[in-house]
């Protein structure tokens, strides 16, 4: 137990207080707390009812302060690596599957083009019973993936269900190197207008998206969107390369500050841009954290970009990755960037009882583009052109919650081998959708219907019950069914577009849905609507008022 308590001290120490120096040399109040940390440490060990395992202790103790400072610094250990190998090398060793649970089963949402689970058969829909040893009644999709992915080379079986199929189907299949999915759509929009979606900042995202730009550039591209919604971020390096596709060599376009001078830098953009003055519009929203907000602030402080859409999420920290030993690595926030106007846009400070001083605390100061246009510190990247995306529906959302459009896709697209794209739903399809919800015995979660379950549930049928009081609770969910059916009916287009966009899914995966909802998109119109009037681009970025946005045609 001595030596494993010795080696865990090592690693706490290396964790959670780099960069003290040696202990001799250390403040007295930091030695001090150092000493009493490690003196309970020692004694729960030693004097617990019970006999603790030091390294989970440890673990866990280390998360727990981590967790106190702010929501992204990470203790990391071996077995959760994967997650850094996504960002910092762009791929991983998988069979390249995206997971989900619904209805206590893990599913198979989508497998990815080329990789060994597409090659192997495996579909949309299909209900991963066992993986290797391990049953996935109990399991987590996060803790299937874990089990899933290893080293390339190595073997993997999976025991599956499929619709339809009465025996339980056995995969065996060989990981590979899965490449990360770092654009999810990319194609020409209506006329001459190029269009990328980004899910992530990876290693190559910079160099996908290079790519696709000169693809859509030889199809005649005269206009950009770049959309950054629900992109949460990624590298600082990569997010900085983004950037520089569309602004002038040597530009200043970022700098970082923290507490130690290594993490003081100024980035400048290296090298000539490929869209230097193509007009550009930027979609962001509340999900466009980190790595998109620098995008998406670099560009509109420097007026290279109208940014339309929804106020981001706001995150202006940095962190830096350090190993501790062979199991675990510590990302830690080192450092808080500001854009080229001078302004952070950290919407709240982390762990504030605990700082005894920040020298570069969070602000939401009025700043100013190159043109002189305002913007704000703090609180994320305001929109130039503000636009709220549709609400949904209650009754829709749940149907998405539910995952009720996948299961009915799957079930739809079973035997039509003929099924091509794009798919157009007729108003029998939505009816049979109406129908197979009855047959799923699928109820719309409202407050009368919690009510009325409640109120049946206090009816005991083994005595006398007034009939008046049987015959109002029958008559009562006579009511619900009636107001179930009447949100099904206000909501009937769009169930049609979610039946349109998850049989397009199962079809054709991640872009085929994307593509089968571009019109149903208001955000997305509204840009359209304003990138084809190029003087009206021109005149937001020079500050200049404009009456309204350009409708969509």
């Amino acid at each position: 137990m001595i030596s494993m308590y010795k080696t865990n001290k090592i690693l706490m120490v290396a964790a959670l207080w780099v960069p003290l120096v040696l202990l001799a040399l250390a403040p007295q109040e930091e030695r001090q707390a150092e000493e009493r940390f490690d003196k309970v440490f020692r004694e729960l060990l030693d004097r617990y009812v019970a006999e603790i395992n030091p390294e989970k202790l440890s673990n866990r103790a280390i998360a727990a302060l981590l967790e106190e400072l702010d929501p992204y610094s990470e203790y990391i250990l071996k077995e959760d690596e994967y997650r850094l190998d996504v960002l910092t090398k762009g791929q991983y060793g998988g069979i390249g599957l995206k997971l989900g649970r619904q209805n206590d089963s893990l599913v198979v949402i989508t497998p990815l083009v080329g990789s060994p689970a597409e090659q192997q058969g495996i579909r949309p829909g299909d209900v991963i019973v066992k993986i290797d040893s391990v049953w996935t009644r109990d399991l987590s999709s996060r803790d299937a993936a874990q089990i899933v992915r290893g080293p390339q080379g190595e073997p993997v079986t999976l025991l599956v269900k499929r619709y339809g199929v009465n025996e339980l189907l056995e995969f065996r299949l060989t990981r590979k190197i899965i490449r990360v999915e770092d654009i999810t759509y990319s194609g020409m929009l209506t006329g001459d207008v190029g269009y990328v979606k980004l899910a992530s900042f990876s290693r190559y995202t910079a160099i996908h998206l290079e790519q696709e730009i000169h693809r859509l550039q030889q199809a005649g591209m005269t206009a950009f969107i770049l959309d950054l919604r629900g992109n949460p971020g990624g590298l600082l390096n990569v997010a900085l390369q983004t950037a520089n596709l569309f602004l002038p060599q040597n530009e200043l376009i970022l700098e970082t500050r923290g507490r130690l001078v290594s993490a003081n830098k100024q980035y400048y953009t290296t090298r000539r841009p490929i869209l230097p003055e193509t007009p550009l519009i930027v979609l962001m929203d509340r999900g466009s954290a980190s790595a998109s907000e620098i995008v998406g602030g670099i560009l509109q402080d420097l007026d290279r970009a109208v940014v339309l859409g929804s106020r981001s999420f706001g995150k202006g920290l940095v962190q830096t990755v350090y190993p501790v030993d062979e199991g675990a690595t510590l990302k830690l926030t080192t450092a808080k960037y500001y854009l080229p106007s001078g302004r952070l846009i950290q919407k709240a400070v982390y762990g504030e009882d605990l700082i005894q001083e920040d020298a570069y605390p969070v602000d939401s100061l009025g700043y100013a583009t190159r043109q002189g246009r305002k913007v704000q510190g703090g609180g994320g990247i305001t929109p130039d052109v503000e636009v709220a995306p549709l609400l949904v529906d209650r009754y829709e959302r749940q149907l998405w919650q539910r995952g009720l459009f996948f299961q009915f896709a799957v079930q739809y697209v079973n035997g039509r081998n003929d099924l091509a794209l794009p798919f157009k739903a007729a108003d029998s399809d939505v009816e049979a959708f109406r129908d197979w919800l009855t047959d799923e015995e699928y109820h719309y979660a409202t407050d009368f219907m919690h009510w009325l379950d409640n109120s049946l549930s206090l009816v005991d049928t083994t005595v006398s019950v007034s009939d008046s009081i049987v015959d109002l609770l029958e008559r009562a969910r006579d009511l619900a069914s009636v107001m179930e059916q009447q949100a099904f009916d206000a909501n009937y287009d769009r169930i049609r577009l979610g039946i349109e966009r998850e049989v397009a899914a199962v079809v054709g995966g991640t872009s085929a849905r994307f593509a089968a909802g571009i019109h149903e998109d208001l955000v997305l119109q509204e840009a359209l609507g304003l990138i084809r009037q190029p003087s009206a681009v021109a005149s937001i970025l020079h500050g200049e008022s404009v009456a309204e946005t350009i409708p969509a045609e």
